[in-house]
C-alpha cells in the first residue's frame, strides 16, 4: 500500500457517552433504534467519567441519522473501548466510516474490536441477492481497527483524561455461535464517498499500519531508515493479529481487508462447516485457518491496486 498513506480519520463529530456502556435498542418487531454519528464511549453512570470499557448494544440497532439516505449517503462513528453486540441482535450499519480507537488489554491479551453476540445479525443495507451477496449500489462501510494514536483523529477530552490506555485493538471480529454478517466495502462509483477515501475503495477492513512489529512511515511504505525495515514494539504484543470469525449461517463479506506487513489473518471458526464467503481480496502477511473453517472466496471486480512505474523490455 506503499504512497497511499492511511484511510484519514473523522473529524468534527458530536460525543456520545455511554453510562455503564449499554445502548438498549428496540427488543421486538419494528423499527430499530437509531444510534446517530459521532464518538462512542463508556462512561460511569454516577459520576460521568470515561471509563474505557467496550460499548454493549442490545436488541436492535442500527447506526444512522434516521434519514431515509443515512447522513447523505456516508455517516462517520469512532468507537473508545470496543464494540459489542448482544445475543439475538440485530446491528446496522449505514454506509460510512467506523473506526475502532483501541480497546484496554485483557488478561495480557488485547482488546477485542468488534465482538458479535450468538444468534444476532450484523449487516448493512444492501441485502443478499438468491442467497449470494452482491456489489452495493450505496457508498458502502470501511471498518478502521486502530488505537487512540492513529493520525488525525481528534480524541473526546473525557477520553484523553481517563487513567487506562487503550492500546490497539485487535482487528477483524469475533463471535458466539450461530450469528450471520452480510457487510460491502467501500464503493468509488458512488458520490457520497469521500474523496479522501475514494482511493481505499473497496476496502472493507483496515489494520492501523502502526498495529505490526514492523515501522511504517506516514506515506504507508516501510520505514527503511535503519538501514533495513525498521522494528515496532507494540504496546500489547499479540494484536497484530487480525481474526474474523466464520460462522455456520455465513458471514458474507464484499470488498478489501488489509492488514500490513509482519502482521497475519485468521479465520476462526467454532463448529465444523464454519464458512466466510464472497468477492474478497485478502491483503496480509500470513493467514491461518482453524480446522474444518471454509473460506471461499470469488474475485472482487474492482480490486484495490497500485499503480507503479516498471521498464519492460
Amino acid at each position: 500500500m506503499r504512497g497511499k498513506g492511511q484511510p484519514p480519520a473523522p473529524t468534527g463529530l458530536p460525543n456520545h457517552p455511554v453510562p455503564a456502556g449499554v445502548i438498549t435498542g428496540s427488543i421486538l418487531s419494528g423499527s430499530p433504534t437509531v444510534l446517530a454519528p459521532g464518538n462512542y464511549y463508556s462512561t460511569n453512570p454516577l459520576t460521568g467519567a470515561a471509563l474505557g470499557t467496550p460499548i454493549t448494544v442490545l436488541g436492535n440497532v442500527i447506526f444512522s441519522d434516521g434519514a431515509a439516505t443515512p447522513c447523505g449517503g456516508f455517516c462517520n462513528y469512532v468507537f473508545y473501548g470496543g464494540l459489542v453486540t448482544g445475543v439475538l441482535s440485530t446491528t446496522t450499519f449505514s454506509p460510512g466510516e467506523y473506526v475502532f480507537a483501541g480497546a484496554q488489554a485483557v488478561a495480557g491479551a488485547p482488546g477485542i474490536a468488534l465482538t458479535v453476540g450468538a444468534n444476532s445479525t450484523v449487516k448493512d443495507l444492501t441485502p443478499m441477492v438468491g442467497g449470494q451477496i452482491t456489489q452495493n449500489t450505496d457508498a458502502g462501510e470501511i471498518f478502521v481497527f486502530t488505537d487512540t494514536n492513529y493520525p488525525g483523529l481528534q480524541i473526546p477530552t473525557a477520553i484523553s483524561t481517563i487513567s487506562v490506555t487503550l492500546p490497539q485493538v485487535q482487528a477483524g471480529f469475533q463471535g458466539g455461535l450461530g450469528y450471520s454478517a452480510v457487510l460491502h466495502g467501500l464503493n468509488s462509483s458512488n458520490s457520497a464517498v469521500p474523496a479522501s477515501l475514494q482511493p481505499f475503495a473497496p476496502v472493507l477492513m483496515w489494520q492501523d499500519q502502526a498495529n505490526t512489529t514492523l515501522k511504517y512511515t506516514g506515506t504507508g511504505a516501510l520505514d527503511l531508515s535503519c538501514g533495513s525495515p525498521c522494528t515496532n514494539i507494540l504496546a500489547v504484543p499479540g494484536s497484530q493479529e487480525m481474526i474474523l470469525q466464520a460462522s455456520a449461517l455465513g458471514v458474507n463479506l464484499y470488498g478489501t481487508i488489509y492488514a500490513p506487513r509482519a502482521a497475519w489473518t485468521t479465520i476462526l471458526g467454532l463448529l465444523p462447516g464454519d464458512s466466510i464467503k464472497g468477492p474478497l481480496q485478502l491483503i496480509t502477511g500470513a493467514l491461518q485457518m482453524a480446522v474444518f473453517t471454509n473460506l471461499s472466496v470469488t474475485p472482487v471486480p474492482n480490486p484495490l491496486t497500485r499503480r507503479t512505474v516498471s521498464l519492460i523490455q
